[in-house]
């Protein structure tokens, strides 16, 4: 595996929480905008509205993050191991609920 290649699996690994998954598609986003509008050779007024279209997908990150953070703030910060502990237990405490019912 090229170095190149190893490197983009480590980033890819290293994301286990949604707050690192937000990240990593904004800079995805951005990275891409900013090497087709500075790469080409288009008109600039269409170099314009691609910049525009990289400012509303960065505050459109924005919001939904901060959507989560205000209604769902523990899927936000955990990372997956937490997470799914957190689910287990819940299912866990529902089940015991009807068997408890019955």
């Amino acid at each position: 595996m090229s170095e190149a290649n190893a490197t983009r699996v480590k980033l890819i690994s290293s994301i286990t929480a949604p707050l690192g998954f937000f990240v990593l598609a904004l800079l995805i986003v951005e990275v891409f905008l900013g090497a087709v509008l500075v790469g080409s050779n288009i008109a600039p007024e269409t170099k314009a509205a691609g910049l525009w279209v990289g400012l509303l997908a960065f505050l459109l990150v924005i919001l939904l993050v901060f959507l989560l953070v205000w209604f769902k703030p523990e899927n936000l910060v955990y990372d997956k191991d937490v997470l799914s502990e957190r689910m287990r237990h819940r299912d866990y405490l529902a089940h015991a609920k009807s068997q408890s019912a019955k």
